[in-house]
């Protein structure tokens, strides 16, 4: 990657700030030289940084000399509009750079607003505008733009209500917006909340937003577009992907002419459960989610030989007695539990030795055309049943169990015939009798 100043390359000058007449012509060859200097006591650092500052110099000379070429007919005013300028003239001369491919990024500070946010939004969004809408004019006009996707976003949300100071605090999920030649526009993806009251599902208080999207949906689709197409570089280039299954955009989801599907996510749903004991209270990490889901899709795969899609939604804390534990050698204090949903659900159950019971109910989904038999749901349950925690095929940290529960149907109304490991919401039975009479006759005899 390539750093260049919002103006364009900086060429090295020693009195480029003073103002005084150059004279690297004359200092450069001593400067080489010095560099260029390799001895049996030289460090492998010092090499490398003399090797780079030559190289660096050498590219930022060529790369002036391109850039001066172009002539920008518009204004792009403001030090975001600088930014773009440059951008405009580096995608202008990509044939002279040999380039075909490129990816750019420019900043703009000052929204940190925690006061007086109209007036810095007043302030700072004028900018914004009028550098993006040069840029858009200057691509159209050079019949780039059908090459160019722009993303605008920010590293974090904000929140929904103001504070004391007529400003905003740190939040999370927020809204962002993509725009380019080839970009079916004009419409929102994602999730919008039902309502920005207090109670809403999506509000963990003071107006801080859970995002319903992931940030991976958005540069899914746009990878795509941009090439990658193969899945074993895409897990390279976005390696939570897994971890997001049918949420995330494609091609086609974001782009005219777009070719790409997500597979597995129209069919049939599987659910089953998993507990798993861990040493240490804590959540699992997605690195730990993905092997979950990898072990599951495999699973589902050699019992199918279909297409799965899995995918965990959630995850909670919860309280367990420790008179109620679930084995006679685990002490299990705290009850972990994900939640997934999609195209694709099992149920899965992890738990702590000490402390946490991990409950995950995880997405699967098959091909449409594809219909799960009795005796392929067995054999789903027989492969699941043999995974074995204790050769660390899970790939999950201070875990010392695992107990897999035959898959079943999404969960239903109707009372389980087993006993539960969760404690009954009924109410104890009343010391006085009632003075309605039963509708149903009794099998007892009367006193």
């Amino acid at each position: 990657a390539d750093v260049i100043p919002a103006a364009g390359p900086e060429i090295f000058d020693r009195f480029q700030f003073n103002g005084r007449t150059s004279d690297m012509d004359q200092v450069r060859p001593y400067i080489e030289d010095l560099n260029a200097e390799s001895t049996s006591n030289s460090g492998l650092f010092a090499d490398h940084w003399s090797q780079n500052l030559v190289d660096t110099w050498n590219k930022t000379d060529r790369l002036s000399t391109i850039l001066e070429t172009v002539n920008i007919q518009r204004s792009f005013p403001g030090r975001l509009g600088e930014s773009f300028k440059t951008i405009a003239k580096l995608i202008a001369t990509h044939t002279e750079r040999g380039k075909n491919r490129e990816t750019f990024f420019a900043r703009m500070g000052g929204f940190d607003a925690h006061a007086l946010g109209k007036e810095n939004l007043s302030r700072n969004l004028p900018d914004v505008h009028k550098a993006l809408t040069a840029f858009y004019h200057e691509m159209k006009a050079r019949n780039l733009f059908d090459s160019v996707t722009v993303v605008v976003a920010s590293e974090f949300g904000r929140t929904i209500t103001p504070n004391s100071g007529g400003g905003t605090d740190h939040a999370w999920g927020g809204n962002y917006f993509i725009f380019g030649g080839q970009v079916h526009g004009g419409r929102i993806l994602g999730n919008y909340p039902k309502s920005f009251k207090e109670n809403d599902p999506a509000n963990i208080g003071r107006g801080r937003l859970i995002p319903s999207t992931p940030w991976d949906a958005l540069w899914n689709g746009i990878s795509q577009w941009y090439g990658i197409t193969e899945a074993e570089v895409m897990h390279d280039v976005l390696p939570n992907n897994d971890n997001f299954a049918c949420d995330l955009f494609t091609d086609s989801d974001l782009y005219h002419g777009g070719t790409h599907q997500i597979s597995g996510c129209a069919g049939k749903n599987v659910y089953f459960e998993v507990t798993v004991y861990l040493s240490t209270p804590r959540y699992l990490v997605a690195r730990e989610l993905t092997n979950i889901c990898r072990e599951a899709i495999a699973i589902t795969y050699n019992a199918t030989e279909s297409v799965t899609k899995c995918l965990v939604v959630d995850q909670t804390l919860n309280i367990i007695n420790q008179d109620r534990r679930l084995s006679n050698n685990l002490d299990d204090d705290i009850l972990w539990s994900t939640q997934n949903y999609l195209n694709t659900n099992s149920t899965r159950r992890l738990t702590t030795t000490g402390s946490v019971l991990v409950r995950s109910e995880i997405t699967y989904g098959e091909n449409a055309t594809y219909d799960l038999t009795p005796k392929n749901v067995e054999s789903i349950i027989n492969a699941a049943m043999e995974i074995k925690i204790n050769n660390n095929e899970l790939g999950i940290e201070n875990a010392t169990g695992l107990v897999v529960v035959a898959p079943s149907e999404p969960p239903s109304m109707i009372p389980s015939d087993g006993p539960s490991n969760q404690p009954s919401s009924s109410q104890a039975p009343s010391s006085d009798p009632s003075d309605q009479p039963s509708d149903q006759p009794s099998d007892q005899p009367s006193d």
